[in-house]
This record gives structure tokens, C-alpha cells and sequence, in this order.
């Protein structure tokens, strides 16, 4: 895989978590066709099954890419796969959607919904001049792409695919930047959220941030389509004790919803004396006891992530979990249960040029990764914020 030439150097691997040992095990690829194909591997989200299987939905190139490639024929070049990982590392490998002229598939997600995993993707438009604002899915028109097993067909049997256009705050199809999107379960059934906002290139150039036209929208399976709110951002789902919700950020808070027609109600509000600082939250955790909230802090080229956590019925206040000279490029939190069943909340960030894993804020080391060409992974716990 070291051979590989720039285009084409992305491979998805994945390493487990042995908490008897508290050790990692080493990465090790997952490979589309049987082997190492020397094709990129982009995009992936991975959940877990009950039973300790893995699936894991990204995006893979069917041919290697070239410097010479026109953007239209890289496109056509890209597919979903689905893996299913078993706890004794048997992998197999599915492909769910199907290659469409002027077509890009982006940002696959995957999760379980009655004990089966459900792919969801976008598509972004493009045609044989598109412009980058197209590629990556910040103009253009945009279908909403659901797969999954169909029932008692199991994972190696047919899955069903349903695509349909993405519509806007009209009901036409939609025109504009797709700013956030998430796949989880809402009343017991697959959905999937989104954010569009058609000014957010013009704002973005006059650097104003604003939410005025950014709509939140929701969708099943069978690619029903609801707005659930207006001047929203940041789509994620989560769960409140048994009930699962759609949270998102509104007027400088973080609100939820229990369905597309329910009224939201405020998370974590900047009435508070824990103000919500950032549009860019993730969430993980459960909302009814305890969860945390994180977010990027930048500033002077360099990147710190600050966390509030619910604990008791109340969160905390703001507090530096990572400090860092250096940007983090990208930063995932979940939750990773010790030997003794003790549940703690971790974050996996990426930076640097130093690949290690840590346990905790004081940088205590839990073990190392192999190095990589040019980031670091590391993971931190939230140290003192957690009772």
C-alpha cells in the first residue's frame, strides 16, 4: 500500500478495542475486491451491531485515479460499498449503488435499524465543465439515496435502493450547499437529516456565517421528505433515554426533536451560564443522563477542543479538553467501555505528524499506531469533566 501514487493513497483500515487489555490491535485493510485494488477509499462511518459485528459504509474508487482524470470521470469512478466486519475479522464486501453519468455519490452513513444496517448517501449533480463548488457538494442539485437489505434477505442477499431528489424550503428539487448530513433512527425507523443553505458560498465570500436561509429537512427510507426547521445547522442524531432524536443548532442553542412534526426542545441553550459557542458541535452520549457536547476552538493556527458534559441533569461548564499548537483536521467523539463495563466519553482527533493514542487530557498514553504520511490520530478521554 506504501506504493501507492497520491490520487489513490487513501485505504480504509479499522483496529479493535480490547478492553480486557486495553489495547488496540493493529489496522488492518479492508479491502474492496478481494485485495489491495490501489484505489482510494474516502469517506467512511462505521457502527456496531449488538452482537460485536461491524459495518462500515465509504466511498471507493472502481479504478485508480489519474492526474489527467476529468472530473466527470472520477466521478463515475466512485461507488458505496458496505463491509461487514464479524468479531473474528471475517469481511465482506458489498457494493449498493450503481455508477450515473453526471452523478457524484457523497458522504455515505450507516447505521442499524431492526437489527439491519441502512446506507444513506447524496449525490451531487455535475456535468463535464463542473465547477469544484459542484464536486463537493456545495452548489447544484442533489438526489437523497437510501439502501438496504431487503427483509429476510440478510446482508449477502438484495437490498433494496431508493433515490430521490433532495427537495428545498418550496418543495422544488434543491439548489445549494448540502452543509450537514446524518443518518440515524427516528420513531424506531431509519431517517436521515440534512442541512441546506443556497447562500452559503455568498456567505461563506463575505464571511458572515449566517443561518438565514439554511433549512433542516428529514427523510425516510421510502424517501418521504419533511422541513423540520428554519435557520438550522447541523444535523445529528443522538438518543434521550429509550427515545431517539434529531438535535441541531438554532439561534445560538442546541434543540431536539422526537419527529419531523414534534415541537424542538432546547439541549443546551446560550441563556445559560455554559453559552453554546459554536455552530459545530458534535454530540455523543445519552441526552437523558449523561452525554457531552464538543467543539472546535481555533484560533492564531492553532486548535484547542473544548466539551461541556451532562451529568446529574445539569452540564458543565466549557472546559479545554485538547490544547494543540497545531490545527486539527478532523476530531470524532464516542464512547468506549473499560474492562469493568465503566462507560467513558472519548474523542479521536487528527493532527500533526505524531500518530498516538491517548487515554486521557494529561496525555497519558494507552498505546501507539502506526505512523502515517501526514497526520496523527489521537484519542483523549475528558479527564476531570467526568465525575
Amino acid at each position: 500500500m506504501d506504493a501507492r501514487k497520491s490520487a489513490n493513497c487513501g485505504v480504509l483500515v479499522y483496529s479493535r478495542y480490547n478492553a480486557a487489555l486495553n489495547t488496540w490491535s493493529a489496522p488492518k485493510p479492508v479491502q474492496a475486491h478481494g485485495g489491495d485494488d490501489r484505489c482510494a477509499d474516502y469517506n467512511p462511518s462505521v457502527c456496531m451491531a449488538e452482537d460485536g459485528t461491524a459495518y462500515v459504509a465509504w466511498l471507493n474508487a472502481e479504478s485508480a485515479i489519474a492526474s489527467s482524470m476529468k472530473i466527470g470521470e472520477v466521478a463515475d469512478s466512485l461507488l458505496v460499498n458496505v463491509a461487514k466486519i464479524s468479531k473474528d475479522d471475517a469481511v465482506t464486501v458489498k457494493t449498493v449503488s450503481s455508477q450515473t453519468p453526471n452523478s457524484m455519490p457523497a458522504v455515505p452513513r450507516i447505521c442499524i435499524a431492526s437489527d439491519q444496517p441502512c446506507v444513506a448517501w447524496y449525490t451531487n449533480e455535475i456535468g463535464p465543465d463542473a465547477k469544484e463548488s459542484q464536486v463537493i457538494g456545495l452548489s447544484g442539485g442533489h438526489e437523497i439515496c437510501f439502501a438496504r437489505p431487503i427483509e429476510n434477505a440478510g446482508f449477502d442477499g438484495e437490498w433494496s435502493i431508493t433515490a430521490k431528489p433532495m427537495l428545498d424550503a418550496n418543495g422544488t428539487k434543491a439548489d445549494g450547499a448540502i452543509t450537514s448530513f446524518a443518518l440515524g433512527s427516528l420513531e424506531s425507523a431509519p431517517a436521515c437529516a440534512w442541512t441546506l443553505d443556497p447562500d452559503f458560498l455568498q456567505n461563506a465570500d463575505a464571511g458572515t456565517g449566517s443561518l438565514d436561509n439554511s433549512h433542516l429537512f428529514l427523510a425516510t427510507c421510502e424517501g418521504n421528505q419533511a422541513q423540520v426547521a428554519s435557520k438550522a445547522a447541523n444535523a445529528q442524531f443522538a438518543k434521550k433515554g429509550s427515545t431517539d432524536v434529531l438535535t441541531f443548532y438554532q439561534d445560538g442553542a442546541i434543540m431536539s426533536v422526537q419527529s419531523a412534526n414534534a415541537q424542538p426542545d432546547v439541549v443546551l441553550s446560550n441563556d445559560e451560564a455554559t453559552a453554546v459557542p459554536s455552530a459545530n458541535y458534535l454530540v455523543t452520549g445519552d441526552l437523558a443522563s449523561h452525554a457531552m457536547i464538543s467543539y472546535i476552538v481555533a484560533g492564531d493556527g492553532a486548535t484547542d477542543i473544548h466539551a461541556q458534559v451532562l451529568d446529574g441533569g445539569a452540564w458543565s461548564e466549557e472546559a479545554e479538553v485538547v490544547d494543540q499548537d497545531k490545527p486539527i483536521t478532523f476530531y470524532s467523539p464516542f464512547r468506549l467501555s473499560d474492562s469493568a463495563g465503566t462507560s467513558m466519553p472519548v474523542l479521536v482527533y487528527i493532527w500533526g505528524q505524531s500518530p498516538n493514542v491517548y487515554r486521557n487530557a494529561s496525555s497519558c498514553r494507552l498505546s501507539a499506531l502506526p505512523p502515517t504520511r501526514a497526520a496523527g490520530v489521537r484519542t483523549a478521554t475528558l479527564g476531570t469533566l467526568v465525575a
